[in-house]
């Protein structure tokens, strides 16, 4: 769930990045950036994925990945990282524990029904694990949403999940009773539905300027272990807990998938030149 606004710059960004991996990806540099990381520096990485909707039509575009695209995508990851648990991810980050291989994460946002029909089943096929977020007021309320029991069938087959707020507010426009409501309810919500702790906060929308430190104090004082973000990044490069940055991904083609992955455009010269034009 994305505001207008954002849906304009998200799709000039990904333009602007579609173009830029072209040229990374055909001209060869994203080889040289590989080897020169893996072999010569013997630099490994971990990364957050972060999508929202897997479906073929045209309804929400802008966040959605095709279905086909999605499996392309899956193989990619089995082939170059080493998919691990959030939770795991997490440990590895908060003890300081060195990232040996290069690590994925594959995390979803919302709580959308094709996350089960469409995600569920490749995942399921490859034994991988995942973890969605939870819209905790959506919960089987209208047909585009997950059901509990579509919630409660994937969480027994590698499928964790964590919490999105109650009602999608963004944090840092609404008052500090009203954020904290939103971050305590949804956390106890879920786990009365799920029957089990919930450990895991991602901030909605979640751009820098969609949070605030008194979100992040709230999350903390409720309990949650770690906050994701949707800032663009490498979760090992988090210095915060309570503010993981994860790679945004739609639909596009593989070699666009292959360069948004491989953290070139999260290495520090790159970095700088998108920062500068404000492209984080």
């Amino acid at each position: 769930m994305m505001m207008s606004e954002d849906k304009k710059k998200y799709k000039i960004y990904w333009f602007i990045g579609a173009i830029l991996s072209f040229f990374t990806y055909f001209s060869g540099l994203i080889l040289i950036y590989n080897a020169v990381r893996k072999k010569l520096i013997s630099r490994s990485r971990a990364v957050i994925l972060t999508y929202h909707r897997i479906r073929d039509d045209a309804e929400d575009s802008e966040i959605s990945v095709k279905i086909k695209n999605f499996e392309n995508q899956i193989q990619h990851l089995k082939k170059n990282f080493d998919i691990i648990p959030l939770q795991e991810l997490i440990r590895c980050i908060e003890n300081r524990f060195p990232i040996t291989n290069d690590s994925a994460v594959i995390t979803f946002d919302d709580g959308y029904k094709d996350n089960y029909q469409n995600a569920y089943p490749v995942l399921k096929k490859n034994n991988l694990p995942g973890t969605i977020f939870l819209i905790s007021s959506l919960i089987g309320k209208n047909s585009d949403m997950l059901s509990l029991d579509e919630i409660n069938e994937m969480n027994k087959h590698n499928i964790s999940f964590g919490s999105h707020t109650v009602t999608h507010r963004i944090l840092s426009e609404i008052d500090t009773d009203l954020a904290k409501s939103e971050i305590k309810k949804s956390k106890e919500s879920l786990q009365n539905l799920l029957k089990q702790k919930i450990e895991f906060f991602a901030y909605p929308v979640g751009k820098k300027r969609h949070f605030n430190e008194a979100a992040k104090a709230a999350i903390k004082r409720c309990g949650y272990k770690a906050a994701l973000t949707t800032i663009n990044g490498s979760a090992d490069a988090s210095r915060d807990l309570f503010e993981i940055k994860r790679v945004g991904i739609r639909n596009c083609p593989l070699f666009v998938f292959k360069v948004r992955v491989s953290g070139l455009f999260e290495s520090g010269p790159v970095f700088f030149i998108r920062k500068l034009f404000n492209l984080i």
